[in-house]
């Protein structure tokens, strides 16, 4: 309304002077002409002005290239801390090289050193949940407690669980009942994925059987589905997955998990997803769930590891 009101007035402003400049130069001939003259110089400069405004207002930059994974390194090889942890992150997530745990840990060591915070998180997740390196709850304790002391309210967190934790740790399994899962042991990826495997073998509980455990239950580790090698498969259709921090707290990993995920729903299959902070803290209600979740279905075939079909 405001544009419509201000162009009326423009036009009826017009359109007076106009008015005037005919009854001057009818009457005065000697004052219209050289106002008429004087008003059209006036728009001609003021159409040129604009013009040239427009010509020399800059094009914004191009935003600058994308630094290469060869060039980052060489600015960590140098001392830089931001450069040590985005080298971590892309061997960690596998971005323009060959994804390698263990020389991310390296880069997340050597940034958490220089003081990186998300570094430090990243390094305790890692000696958490037994990611590239032996599992030492201590080790990941310290790594949280200085990125805490930095700020972090997450790594404080952390802190709290992981000292609850150590003040009551597990009951350790009897030998006699290691020996005959040791091959089911032995297929666990990391520290969580043990401590449920444990616990489920435990509380349902469950006997070994050819490539698979059977009981009220049947729950093969580590199976093959679709593309996909998931870490417990439970009753056949129940994909059980135990997400860690150290591959799991990254773009590429949280929109692959949806990916895998939505593969597997349209396929017939259950996802659940345990973050590896719930098994360390709350393992029977991890249990629980799983129990509840696995008896809802029947089961599709799948093949398991031991498979040789």
């Amino acid at each position: 309304m405001k544009r419509i009101m201000d162009r009326a007035f423009t036009v009826l402003g017009g359109m007076v002077l106009l008015l005037v400049w005919i009854v001057l130069t009818i009457n005065l001939p000697y004052l219209g002409l050289p106002i008429a003259g004087m008003v059209l110089y006036q728009r001609l400069a003021g159409r040129k002005t604009n013009t040239v405004k427009l010509q020399l207002t800059p094009e914004p930059a191009p935003p600058p290239p994308a630094e290469s994974f060869k060039q980052i390194l060489a600015r960590a090889k140098h001392g830089d801390v931001a450069a040590k942890y985005a080298v971590a992150e892309r061997l960690n997530d596998g971005q323009e090289v060959k994804r390698d745990p263990k020389a991310a840990l390296f880069w997340y060591l050597a940034a958490a050193d220089g003081g990186s915070v998300p570094a430090q998180e990243k390094a305790a997740a890692c000696y958490e949940s037994g990611c590239a390196v032996a599992a030492d709850p201590q080790k990941a304790l310290a790594w949280y407690q200085r990125a805490a002391c930095s700020g972090s309210a997450t790594a404080s967190q952390h802190v709290r669980r992981l000292q609850a934790m150590l003040a009551n740790p597990p009951a350790p399994v009897s030998p006699a009942l290691v020996q005959p899962y040791q091959r089911f042991y032995d297929l666990c990826e990391s520290e969580p994925e043990r401590i449920l495997l444990e616990a489920l073998i435990a509380q349902i509980p469950l006997k070994p059987a050819d490539h698979e455990l059977v009981g009220p239950l049947t729950v093969r580790p580590q199976a093959i589905i679709l593309c996909y090698r998931a870490d417990f498969l439970v009753n056949g259709h129940l994909v059980v997955e135990v997400d860690g921090k150290a591959y799991h707290n990254n773009e590429n990993s949280f929109e692959s998990d949806r990916y895998r995920d939505q593969d597997l729903i349209v396929s017939g299959y259950t996802p659940i997803r345990f973050p590896a902070s719930q098994v360390y803290r709350d393992v029977d209600t991890v249990v629980a769930r799983i129990v509840v979740a696995a008896r809802r279905r029947p089961t599709p075939r799948t093949r398991g590891i031991f498979d040789t079909e």
